[in-house]
């Protein structure tokens, strides 16, 4: 184009003559206008951005939920076959200790009983074991009264003083009337249970040995034992007074 001022020839899409440097006002309005068109889409832009970046992260969540179902449909069955191996694996190990407590019962064998139930005791008291759980329980108070019983003769045809054969003595007494009430109450509620479990017959014979022992090797008498049997809790003095009553019976025998 020619410019207006000098009349210099320049390309029209300059912003201004070359010689003289007077403004193409034709190509300075382009200019303007071109920036305005710019600054305004800028601003469109800007406007939409948020909704842009919604439906981006929309897309992106439900991406994110696709990918995962799979995942947690994996991770369902991996909990469900182990779980199930689980269960199959204790049932089998309840199986296993049912069979070894059911063949000790048949053999009469309650040491051995007491014995498996002591060392799998985690796994053995259960309501499915009670059958032969309330067997070794009483069966255990009896063991403990004979070794308590022993210490008693030990210490009556021992060295000791009057004062300390009386004490120790008393002491043995105490703790088998405790352990023998206890046991005796408890497992008369297991035979006149409603649902019995086969195991009864086991369990009276033992309460009638208990009841025996505290007769006839600690000197109760029948009044003693049922004024003891009829108290609903025990005191230490009142047992510590029983006790040494007993214990002078015995020491005078």
């Amino acid at each position: 184009m020619k410019c207006p001022n000098c009349g210099g020839e320049y390309d029209k899409g300059r912003l201004a003559c070359p010689y003289c440097g007077a403004e193409n006002k034709e190509a300075l309005e382009n200019y303007k206008q071109d920036t305005y068109d710019s600054l305004n889409r800028e601003k469109q832009y800007i406007k939409r951005l948020p909704e842009t970046i919604k439906r981006a992260a929309s897309r992106l969540i439900v991406k994110v939920v696709l990918l995962s179902i799979p995942v947690l449909i994996i991770v369902v069955i991996g909990v469900f076959i182990m779980s199930n191996a689980a269960n199959n694996k204790a049932s089998s190990e309840n199986e296993m200790v049912e069979n070894a407590l059911q063949e000790l019962l048949n053999n009469g064998d309650y040491a051995g009983m007491s014995e498996y139930v002591d060392k799998t005791k985690a796994t053995v008291y259960q309501s499915r074991y009670d059958k032969y759980t309330q067997i070794t329980d009483i069966y255990d108070v009896v063991v403990k009264n004979e070794e308590y019983w022993n210490m008693i003769v030990d210490v009556k045809t021992g060295n000791y003083s009057s004062d300390s054969r009386e004490k120790f003595i008393s002491g043995y007494v105490n703790w088998i009337l405790k352990g023998s009430f206890k046991i005796i109450k408890d497992s008369e509620i297991v035979v006149s249970d409603r649902a019995p479990l086969g195991n009864e017959q086991i369990i009276s014979t033992f309460i009638d040995e208990i009841k025996i022992s505290l007769k006839e090797k600690l000197g109760l008498t029948d009044e003693e034992y049922d004024s003891l049997y009829k108290m609903e809790a025990y005191t230490e003095d009142s047992l510590n007074e029983i006790s040494e009553i007993l214990a002078g019976r015995i020491l005078g025998q």
